[in-house]
């Protein structure tokens, strides 16, 4: 075996105390590769993942690590296909990850696909997986690194690159590579239909040149009336139309045709979404049929359950509803107990099991309100009990302590109800319940109130002392942005005011359910002049956005200052979001009066109250945080 060594460069991303070293500078397709980690901190546990990369996509897998010394050590082998791979660890208690990419060689150089591997990987792959931050300047030249070292790769990484310039502001330069490519392809009648869809997308999604692409795919249309465009558009209108009786008939179009082309495979988002329209419906004998189609086993239990929970808060047909949700289960009951043989190429067995878990906990509630509602106390305390996990939803919580409650166990529907209010997820009902029990043993209403700070208070603590763990300073982005009212607000304006910057979307999920917790904080920061809360709306791809946008906010009556990012040249990448690097939305940033960067929190607290506090607890400690640099 090779003397251990640090690889360095671009092996070393994460905390870089953290050790991390192959037996081989050079590893090769098809041999073992031997690793070992020495961590910085090694009272803590860690676990690995592996993202092998080939010229088709990528797999994921779990890594074994064994202990050695005062730190892991362990093999796997590369598959003759792998043209890069990326090392993942994360710590078990916080969650921490840091990661290694590493290119593959052959040789003595790296193989085809392994630059455009790193690309990927620092395009934002690498920051969902690894945390390794985005890097629009890397993505960019090893994109350029790729097809240098292999020209033939051009084609296929054309769009790509497109993109990658203009995430780098270079859009006149995207602009002409566009235009020459058009020119060639479109001139050439051998062209492959691929080869066109790419020229016209290069307008579209990153040129914000939609006239010019509808053109273009108006001549791809005409060379391959039955190619992969044509087929996206018939796919486009069956999922757009809302008539059920027409979207029925497209749909049978549709699946006469491409049943023996597209392959069952490629049909499997259609059965989904034809079972989707036929619950909105109710037509649940076709949904059924649609259903059994579905291959995929947690598709088909996240299906189960948007036809159960309905009818469980309804309180319609529930022996339906108990059966529907009953099978869900049972398929989320498979998944756990063999993830290996049914996760997705793409996930490890952990993940793919974990993702199973905790749709099971989401699905458990489901089952538990049925039972319920068909007078089944018992099996529904027994169901609730699952779904409740770590008492991070509000609404289980609520409903895990009224069951306890009614099944006359009193001591553990106290301790429940504790938890949750601990945890900062705690409904307003849930806390007349633990009233109830406690002020029934005596306690008056003084005592009452004594009590729940107390319990509030340990929540507070212990956010605040998490928060103070998460603590970072750095410069926030500049930027100028028109808001609904039609006024500039810039960072400059905002000097000497702590404000919370809040990414997010009309499509956004999260974001929306967010969105109360945040009207809180704005409400309670209200008479504060140095406090500003701003929502810039990004990743907005509609028509009459601003008109959309406005009539969101004006609909749910939210008070919110916002703000429409900017596009460069009109196409996809916006300008404020790219700027603070986000991958991912919700994600909020919280900047001192300094102009520093003081938290940056992605997601949703779970409950509106916690997310208003977590909020709270952020801004306190912006404003008392020690400054290292100040913005003049």
């Amino acid at each position: 075996m090779s003397v251990w060594m640090l690889i360095i460069g671009l092996q070393a991303i994460g905390q870089q105390s953290n050790v991390f070293s192959l037996s081989t500078q050079k590893p090769r397709q098809g041999k073992q590769v031997t690793f070992s980690f020495t961590p910085e901190d090694t009272k803590q546990t860690y676990k690995a993942a592996l993202y092998i990369f080939h010229p088709s996509g990528f797999n994921a897998d779990d890594l074994d690590m064994v202990g050695a010394g005062p730190g892991y050590s362990g093999t796997f082998t590369l598959p003759d296909s792998a043209t890069a791979f990326l090392v993942s660890i994360t710590a078990d208690e916080g969650g921490k990850k840091t990661g290694y990419p590493f290119q593959v060689y052959e040789s003595g150089s790296p193989v085809n696909g392994s630059y455009a591997a790193l690309a990927q990987i620092y395009n934002g792959m690498g920051e969902y997986f690894a945390d390794i931050e985005r890097d629009v300047v890397k993505n960019e030249e090893y994109l350029e690194m790729e097809m240098a070292s292999y020209p033939a790769t051009k084609e296929k990484y054309f769009l790509t690159y497109i993109g990658a310039l203009v995430a780098n502001k270079k859009v006149d330069e995207a602009k002409g590579l566009v235009d020459e490519r058009a020119d060639a392809v479109f001139a050439d009648l051998n062209s492959k239909e691929t080869d066109l869809i790419n020229v016209a997308n290069g307008y579209a999604r990153y040129l914000g040149d939609r006239e010019t692409a509808d053109s273009l795919k108006a001549i791809v249309l005409q060379r391959f009336p039955d190619g992969s465009l044509a087929s996206s558009n018939e796919l486009e209108a069956l999922r757009a139309e809302q008539d059920y009786a027409k979207k029925t008939a497209l749909y049978q179009t549709y699946i006469g045709k491409h049943s023996t082309t597209g392959g069952a495979a490629n049909l499997q988002p259609v059965y989904s979404m034809m079972a989707q329209a036929a619950l909105r419906e109710k037509d649940y004998p076709k949904f059924d049929v649609y259903l059994a189609k579905v291959t995929n086993k947690s598709t088909r239990a996240s299906l189960l359950n948007q036809v159960a929970w309905p009818l469980a808060e309804a309180g319609e047909k529930l022996d339906v509803a108990e059966a529907k949700s009953k099978k869900s289960l049972d398929l989320l009951d498979e998944i756990i107990a063999d993830p290996v043989n049914s996760k997705p190429a793409t996930m490890t067995a952990s993940q793919w099991k974990k993702n199973a878990e905790s749709t099971y906990r989401n699905n458990a509630d489901t089952y538990a309100l049925i039972l319920y509602k068909q007078g089944n106390v018992g099996g529904a305390l027994e169901y609730q009990r699952q779904a409740v996990g770590e008492y991070t939803s509000a609404e289980v919580n609520e409903r895990f302590v009224q069951f306890l409650s009614e099944s006359g166990l009193a001591d553990e529907a106290q301790s429940a109800a504790e938890k949750s209010i601990e945890k900062g997820q705690a409904t307003e009902v849930l806390k007349g319940y633990l009233k109830e029990i406690y002020t029934v043993r005596g306690s008056n209403e003084e005592q009452w109130v004594s009590y729940l700070s107390e319990l509030e208070e340990r929540h507070v603590a212990a956010v605040r002392k998490k928060l103070v763990s998460e603590l970072i300073d750095e410069e926030a982005p500049v930027f100028s942005l028109v808001n609904m009212d039609g006024k500039t607000v810039s960072s400059e304006s905002l000097k000497g005011k702590v404000y919370v910057v809040d990414f997010w979307a009309t499509w956004c999920g999260p974001c929306k359910a967010s969105f109360p917790g945040m009207q809180l904080a704005v409400d309670k920061f209200r008479d504060r002049d140095d406090i500003e809360f701003l929502f810039v709306n990004t990743w907005e791809n509609i028509p009459d956005r601003e008109e959309a946008v406005k009539k969101f906010i004006a609909d749910n009556q939210y008070s919110f200052n916002v703000l429409f990012d900017t596009v460069e040249g009109d196409g996809n990448d916006f300008d404020v979001v790219g700027a603070y690097k986000v991958s991912g939305i919700p994600t909020k940033f919280i900047v001192d009066k300094n102009g520093r960067i003081r938290f940056k929190a992605v997601g949703f607290s779970g409950s509106a109250e916690g997310e208003m506090q977590k909020v709270a607890l952020m801004i306190e400690l912006a404003e008392n945080a020690p400054t290292t640099a100040v913005i003049e």
